[in-house]
């Protein structure tokens, strides 16, 4: 893979970045043959930085997510032919 092919899958990978997470899939791309090129390497190591705050962004999210679904699934289910309200004025 030339620079330029590295550069562009960088570029790939920014906008990804730029996305937000949940609107459909990611971009699929198979690892270079080639070594990425020394000076792409800050720019790379960049984006990866980006990519790990996001998973730690989407993990937490997903900690919340499921907290909240247990949470939900912890009301009863309602009892049938019980009063639906209590008259507490009458």
């Amino acid at each position: 893979m030339t620079a330029s092919a590295w550069a562009e899958l960088l570029d790939t990978f920014e906008r990804e970045l730029l996305r937000t997470p949940g609107d459909g899939a990611g971009t699929v791309w198979n690892p270079p043959a080639e070594p990425l090129p020394p000076e792409l390497a800050g720019r790379a190591r960049g984006i990866l930085a980006r990519q790990r705050q996001r998973i730690t962004l989407l993990q937490t999210e997903l900690e919340t997510v499921a907290g909240h679904l247990d949470a939900v699934r912890r009301v009863p289910e309602p009892v049938s032919g019980a009063p639906a309200y209590l008259d507490v004025a009458g």
